[in-house]
Order: structure tokens, then sequence, then C-alpha cells
């Protein structure tokens, strides 16, 4: 498709799959409510513990523990994307 010129990513279905998966994901975040009692998790965790080790985890493990597609958990995993806070216990249990 691509060598005639067609972008398969900016087709009536894929724009449709990608507005599904962005919506559900939406909810599943509004949807989340912190445990009021772990005051465990805060960002300055994530970024010195949780973040360095995840360099070495593959991206098939970091899309399997949340969900994401690889193009997200890659940033997630460059530092360049921060994940939702619900992800952060998967991500550290997935990089240990």
């Amino acid at each position: 498709m691509r060598a005639r010129g067609v972008d398969p990513t900016k087709s009536p279905e894929a724009t449709a799959k990608r507005s599904t998966s962005l919506s559900q994901r939406k909810r599943e975040e509004l949807a989340w409510i912190p445990d009021p009692n772990d005051t465990d998790w805060t960002e300055d965790r994530y970024r010195l513990e949780i973040l360095p080790r995840l360099a070495t985890v593959p991206l098939s493990r970091l899309e399997e523990v949340t969900g994401l597609s690889n193009s997200a958990c890659s940033r997630i995993r460059s530092g360049k994307l921060t994940p939702h806070r619900r992800h952060w216990p998967k991500l550290a249990a997935a990089s240990d």
C-alpha cells in the first residue's frame, strides 16, 4: 500500500480502531479509583526506581501487563511518556 502512495494508518478502518482503543483507555482511566491508603506509588518512585528497570523489559511484556500499544510502551520505556498511575505496580512487577 505504501508503495502505491497509500498510508494504511490513515484508512477509515485504522482510524476507527484507534478511536475505539483510545476511548477504552480513557474509560479505564476514569473508572480507576486509587486506594487512599496506598501512598507508596509516587511519581518520584516511578522515575527513580521503576523507569530505569524498564530498559531491559521487552516491549511485548510491557504490552502484556498494561494492555497498551507497542508504540505507547516504547515511549514509556524511553521515558518520553509517563503511564497512568494505575500501571505503575504492574510495571514494577514486570521489571523485577
